[in-house]
């Protein structure tokens, strides 16, 4: 989709784990006047990473520390959240939201954490430790459980109210991925077509693919390769490809693809997707309908698609007229004249 419309609320600048998503940074670090660090504990899998990469075992109970420095010369406020990882629709795995655990999520990072204080007050020029708890589950459990710790600068109680119509707030956050396991057996990413369907993302016709990773196991590098049929028709009217598609444990991929500059028409339709990761590929043909008043709906809500000038329409009606009413007066008072001649 159309990056230049997606307005992110909220920079991130991401601590997280290497191998699930790439790091986001603030534009300008001198703003944001704080930072973070991870305390990284005994169970910790590997020591070279700065998030926490725990190996834990069921019922167990334990601290997760994180310090915050101010570096500014004033005393400022951040705000604590825990989130589970989920998939957004880039394509990318995504730390910085809360959303609806997925039906196939047993664990979340979210259900088994506490969180100490929900806002901290950092001194100036001071550092203060963020605590959030751990309690495992009294049943074992194989794959990861994947989310981060949302660290937020807090907004000024009298920080003013945006224009009237603008809806963004500039604000930063780290995140502090976890990634939690208690065995060492292999859990392989299953994935499955949940839906398909018209709808307008970011004001875009799209058609979108529901695709959801059923296990407590991170998808790396997927390929997605969608054709989408109108009726009997044989060739393609949609013909896209995605590369390097993350997707999240135990979460949905809204697998979007841009309609384009043309109206969505009613009528049925079928989408051919086809996944593959290495050796390992996942293929669904899927019917959809498109509704006449769904259709009419998509089209005068996208920004992309030429809106009919009804004034220019009426402007060339006129002009038309105009001219018709000439010709006309012209060949009346041609046989006006030719008439008196003849008399």
């Amino acid at each position: 989709m159309r990056m230049k419309l997606l307005l992110p609320n909220v920079i991130l600048v991401a601590l997280v784990i290497a191998v699930t998503v790439q790091p986001v940074f603030a534009q300008n670090l001198d703003d944001v006047k704080f930072s973070v660090k991870a305390v990284i504990p005994e169970n910790q899998v590997n020591t070279r990473n700065t998030f926490f990469d725990l190996k834990m075992s069921p019922g167990d109970n334990q601290n997760l520390v994180v310090n915050v420095f101010n570096n500014s010369t004033e005393d400022m406020k951040v705000n604590i959240a825990v989130n589970a990882a989920s998939t957004n629709q880039g394509g990318i795995i995504d730390y910085s939201s809360n959303k609806v655990p997925d039906e196939s999520m047993k664990i979340s990072l979210p259900s088994i954490s506490t969180i100490n204080a929900n806002q901290v007050t950092i001194p100036a020029s001071s550092t203060v430790p963020v605590t959030v708890s751990l309690a495992m589950p009294q049943e074992s459990f194989d794959g990861v459980v994947l989310g981060g710790i949302v660290i937020t600068k807090a907004l000024p109680e009298n920080a003013e109210s945006p224009a009237k119509g603008v809806t963004i707030k500039n604000n930063y956050s780290y995140i502090i991925g976890v990634q939690l396991r208690e065995t060492d057996t292999v859990v392989n990413p299953d994935l499955h077509l949940k839906s398909v369907k018209p709808m307008l993302v970011n004001h875009y016709t799209a058609i979108v693919a529901s695709i959801q990773n059923s296990e407590a196991a991170v998808l790396k590098g997927l390929t997605i390769s969608s054709q989408v049929y109108a009726g009997a028709n044989k060739n393609a009217v949609l013909d896209v490809t995605k590369d390097n598609v993350d997707i999240a444990p135990n979460s949905l991929y809204d697998h979007s693809i841009d309609w384009g500059d043309i109206r969505i028409q009613s009528g049925d339709y079928r989408m051919h997707i086809k996944a593959t990761n290495g050796s390992k590929a996942w293929e669904w043909d899927k019917n959809f309908t498109v509704e006449p008043t769904s259709a009419a709906n998509l089209n005068s809500g996208s920004v992309n698609l030429i809106k009919p000038i009804y004034h220019m329409t009426w402007f060339y009606v006129a002009v038309g007229l105009f001219f018709l009413i000439v010709v006309c007066g012209i060949a009346f008072r041609a046989g006006r004249k030719r008439k008196e001649i003849d008399n």
